[in-house]
């Protein structure tokens, strides 16, 4: 993307209420040849997170420009150097990279600084040497979820007694303030449970893909059909074509439970809707 385009769409955002952005990936952000100056504009004028693989972390400046984030959670998915190492291949020290956290923890204590760790087949079995780690390391949080296969059926199913005994051991390390965060309820909710009928969550949130295109939601994201507007257009031209979207033909999806919370708010006379 081009960077004045950027600037120009989220001038326009902030005028009509934008307060918050992620940034994230489906490739490495830290890797944008402008991304420096395009974090500068974003962390002078909203709150922000980021979601990276920490494999520029050890440059001053990335450090530098992403110091003040709400927060930042980094792609691991290992607890250990050999799985990290054949899991992203290779292409940085498992060491190298946690030192580097702790030092962004260590410059940024009001920061949360979560480890990802995307379950699959190659890794559940560290499921608690990933709970060691990021305590070991400053990180607040380890938040663990499926690996994802898109329209398809969990690629977990026949691992799954076997993650959900190791969650319960996980959760005795729990020390302090720490958090662990796990996908127990989402097996079912995403690859088993029908939709709701209408998606008023992607009313709140746009995502902007590297192209410059603008989706609704992330697992929309890059479908030729989803596409609701790009950065070239006006902030208020994208919003004005904005509806709520129908789930039908809609991936697996983890906003159920807030669809079906909305749907019952707008019954026309839902009870005890202002004990919600």
């Amino acid at each position: 993307m081009d960077k004045k385009a950027i600037f120009k769409f989220l001038l326009q955002a902030k005028e009509r209420g934008l307060k918050a952005i992620e940034v994230t990936g489906g490739g490495e952000p830290t890797l944008h040849p402008d991304f420096v100056e395009i974090m500068a504009f974003i962390k002078e004028r909203f709150e922000f997170s980021l979601v990276t693989n920490g494999s520029l972390l050890h440059r001053d400046d990335i450090q530098n420009i992403v110091s003040g984030a709400k927060w930042i959670r980094i792609s691991i998915d290992a607890g250990s150097a050999a799985t990290y190492e054949k899991i992203h291949r290779g292409y940085l020290n498992f060491s190298e990279l946690l030192n580097n956290l702790k030092r962004l923890k260590k410059n940024n204590p009001e920061t949360i600084l979560g480890y990802s760790f995307v379950v699959c087949k190659n890794n559940y079995h560290e499921i608690l040497d990933g709970v060691r780690r990021a305590q070991e390391y400053g990180f607040d949080n380890i938040r663990f979820s499926s690996i994802y296969t898109y329209r398809n059926k969990s690629a977990l199913g026949e691992y799954e007694d076997e993650i959900q005994t190791r969650f319960d051991l996980a959760l005795k390390e729990i020390k302090d303030s720490f958090d662990v965060f796990v996908f127990r309820d989402r097996i079912s909710e995403i690859y088993h449970q029908a939709h709701s009928p209408r998606c008023w969550y992607s009313l709140l949130v746009m995502v902007i893909a590297a192209s410059g295109k603008i989706f609704p939601c992330c697992t929309r994201k890059n479908e030729p059909n989803s596409e609701i507007g790009n950065i070239s257009m006006s902030y208020d031209d994208v919003y004005a074509h904005r509806k709520v979207v129908s789930t039908k033909g809609c991936p697996p999806c983890w906003m159920k439970t807030k669809n079906d919370a909305a749907d019952y708010m707008l019954l026309k006379n839902p009870m005890h809707v202002n004990f919600i």
